[in-house]
Formats: structure tokens, sequence, C-alpha cells
């Protein structure tokens, strides 16, 4: 039964996301909706739409000059993989494990080398 719930709970957060998104987010102009848009892909557990909003949100962020908090967005990012593996507690800038690169598709792994880099040029 919780198994079944926490599958339902997942599902829900995909489709508010989807809703919440629209056609799609091209650009951040209001971060409050970004973030919960954020929120409800990493609770439904798609981090790579997820990183994506991350990215934009954070790009938003620089533009207006608050660096500290779009390294906040990043971080939050990249913890949002390495809590989905066996990296939890390992330190922020540390290579992410194997085990959890090994399991990312294209796609996702790219989402993770933006992060990185993002957060590396912050």
């Amino acid at each position: 039964l919780g198994t079944m719930l926490k599958e339902r709970e997942r599902d829900l957060h995909r489709i508010v996301a989807s809703l919440l998104e629209g056609p799609g987010l091209e650009k951040v102009v209001e971060p409050i909706s970004a973030f919960k848009i954020f929120r409800h892909w990493k609770a439904c557990g798609n981090f790579a739409k997820a990183s994506s909003i991350a990215l934009k949100i954070a790009a938003y962020f620089e533009t207006l000059n608050l660096h500290h908090q779009a390294v906040e967005v990043y971080i939050d990012a990249v913890n949002m993989w390495k809590e989905s593996s066996d990296d939890v507690g390992i330190d922020l800038f540390s290579v992410p494990s194997w085990k959890l690169l090994n399991k990312l598709i294209p796609d996702e792994l790219d989402c993770v080398a933006r992060l990185y880099l993002a957060l590396a040029k912050s």
C-alpha cells in the first residue's frame, strides 16, 4: 500500500508540473513559479526536467547579479542527483560515483554535466 501511495504521489507531482509548465518554460520571468515547477519535477523523480528548470532559474538569478542565490539553486539540483544514488553524504564537489553515472541516460548525463559546469563557473 505504501508503495502504491508513493507512486500515486509521484504521478500527481508529474501532472502538476506538466500543467504548471504548459507548453514549455523557455525563459524564467517569475522565479517563484519556476521554483514550484522545479520542486514538482524533483518530487516526481524527473531529475532531467528539474535540472533544466534549475539551470534556467540560476541563469536568471545571475542576470540580476544574485550569484549566491544562483549557486544555491545549482547546489540543490546537484544534491538532487546525488540523493538519488549511493552518493549521499559525499562532498558536493566530488565526482559522482560510477554507479550513478552508469544509471543515467545520455540526456540525464548531459544535465548533470551542465549543472557541474554552471556551478564551477559561479
